[in-house]
């Protein structure tokens, strides 16, 4: 379904004079309930009538003996097309005698059609309400002049909250939705170009298609007051691709609607990556788009799914309840941990940090970690913490986003202050002021003059990561290191790092570790935990090569 048409099909205008006689005729409510119980009778099953630019067409809804979705009439025939209702009682058994000799010889077989019938009768049977989801069913197969051919939207639907239509490609198999139809087109992109057709002829097809749910409701749902019913003219139809057992109430992972147009190439894989995880792993569909609770994105999970179960966002609960402790004593710190990018967003590199080192921090090999990557003079862990702040010193919102604190053989207390990224950049605000100067100026981490240099906006955030780890260090009496945790791919943190490091005494006491490094290194110890935490971590954060 979803494949193009000849181009005799091809529609002049998007509603023509025929689809709105077939409209009128689907107006006259007891006509119609005449019309269906004579099929009804005579069929022994349910019909859809289906408004077409010929008239109403006679579909049969007998997914159970049918192997694929045919009209209520003879082969070769158009005893399946109506243009009087209710039609005769010796037609519709013309009809339904030819359709069950059509039936009985049909060797074409598609289970996406039977799967798309037992959608429509699901709804018919429902007031409209399409088998899981909440949307109303509209139409089934409405063809739509491309610049590309001709296509045909497999269902149509009505989102009756937001007022807006939902173009929803059909498909037998997960396995199929990859496939590329005649276009080249995959699932999510058929429906994308099928909702797009729509929106530039909205102007004819949104009073018809008004008209229409008005019409269908006062045949299946009379009770449910839509006799004023009107899709909102701002809104662009949503889209959603359906198989067997999958009915989800959202865009596809990789539709448009989910996209952001202005992301570069490498924040759109990171965006689809999280937007594939959030369906296929955990189920759920998307959230708001941060800062606009109108638009949905990918990458963001669904409120009521998170308010149904907050784990959502992390790996597992040790993860889950360190997040929950330190949002706690943050604020009770006086800070602030927001929620939103905690809990909602699955590109945030606050929820990563707790992936990471809130979720293996305590594990036992977790040493062996932090001397493979960090320093190899470790000997025993002390604490790994998130979201922490060691210092008021710099007077300003500077915080690590972990730190680790651990021994060395003499009992030598050290530690590893976090600067976590994902798909953020550094933070180009210039910060600059006396204490700033003071703290660089004293402290032996720094090189001559090295303020004048990361001041700029390049190096301002490292900067002050750089400062708050030097006077933890005063603070304390423990050796420290600041370490940028980001991405392989992420060549602006690498140059970064180099370029702040080159303004320290001791360029090694800054560096770049990756997440593929640790993932890497977690599963050469050939520790269950970790292991098991590098496959779901990667899972969870990597993009596959392609």
């Amino acid at each position: 379904m979803g494949a193009p048409h000849s181009s005799s099909e091809r529609n002049t205008s998007a509603v023509t004079d025929g689809h709105r006689r077939a409209l009128a005729l689907l107006t006259k409510t007891a006509d119609i309930a005449e019309t269906l119980q004579r099929y009804r009778s005579a069929l022994d099953g349910e019909v859809y009538l289906r408004p077409t630019a010929d008239g109403l067409t006679a579909m049969s809804l007998d997914a159970e003996r049918c192997p694929s979705m045919i009209s209520v009439g003879s082969r070769g025939k158009r005893d399946d097309v109506l243009k009087v209702c209710p039609p005769t009682v010796e037609k519709v058994q013309h009809a339904v005698d030819g359709y069950i000799h059509k039936r009985d010889s049909l060797r074409r077989e598609s289970v996406e059609e039977r799967f798309s019938v037992g959608r429509i009768a699901g709804g018919l049977a429902n007031r409209l309400v399409l088998p899981g989801s909440d949307w109303l069913f509209l139409h089934q197969e409405w063809r739509l002049s491309l610049p590309e051919g001709p296509g045909k939207v497999d269902l149509l639907a009505v989102d009756l909250s937001e007022r807006r239509l939902v173009v929803i490609e059909c498909k037998a198999s997960a396995d199929e939705v990859t496939v590329p139809d005649a276009h080249g087109w995959k699932a999510a992109k058929q429906a994308d170009e099928y909702a797009e057709a729509i929106w530039l002829k909205r102007g004819e097809l949104y009073p018809f298609f008004s008209d229409l749910l008005r019409a269908m409701a006062a045949v299946y749902a009379p009770d449910d007051g839509l006799e004023l019913f009107t899709l909102d003219p701002e809104r662009r139809p949503t889209t959603s691709v359906w198989w067997p057992g999958h009915t989800p109430s959202w865009p596809a992972w990789d539709s448009e609607e989910l996209q952001v147009k202005g992301d570069s190439s490498r924040i759109a894989k990171y965006r689809q990556h999280q937007s594939r995880f959030r369906e296929q792993q955990l189920h759920v569909g998307p959230g708001a788009r941060p800062g606009s609770r109108s638009v949905r994105v990918g990458n963001t999970l669904d409120v009521a799914a998170v308010a149904a179960n907050p784990r959502l966002n992390f790996i597992d609960d040790d993860a889950y309840d360190h997040a929950v402790r330190r949002s706690a004593e943050v604020e009770v710190e006086g800070g602030t941990l927001e929620p939103d990018r905690l809990f909602h967003n699955l590109m945030s590199s606050m929820p990563m940090c707790f992936n990471l080192f809130g979720s293996i921090g305590t594990a036992p090999a977790f040493l062996e970690l932090v001397r493979e990557l960090f320093d190899p003079e470790a000997v025993e862990v002390d604490e790994v913490k998130c979201e922490v702040k060691p210092t008021e010193a710099l007077g300003d919102r500077t915080a690590f986003d972990a730190i680790v604190w651990y021994r060395t053989a003499s009992g030598a207390l050290r530690f590893l202050g976090i600067e976590t990224k994902y798909t953020e950049p550094f933070s180009e605000r210039v910060y600059d002021n006396a204490t700033y100067r003071a703290v660089t100026g004293a402290s032996s981490w720094f090189r001559a003059g090295a303020a004048e240099q990361l001041r700029s906006s390049v190096t301002n955030q490292l900067w002050r990561g750089l400062m708050l780890a030097s006077v933890t260090e005063t603070t304390t009496g423990s050796r420290g290191s600041y370490v940028v945790v980001a991405p392989a791919d992420d060549e602006v943190a690498r140059k970064t790092v180099q370029q702040a490091a080159s303004q320290l005494a001791e360029p090694s006491r800054l560096s770049l570790v990756t997440l593929e490094q640790i993932v890497e290194a977690a599963r050469l110890l050939s520790d269950p935990r970790l292991s098991e935490w590098a496959d779901a971590f990667s899972v969870r954060y990597l993009p596959r090569p392609k």
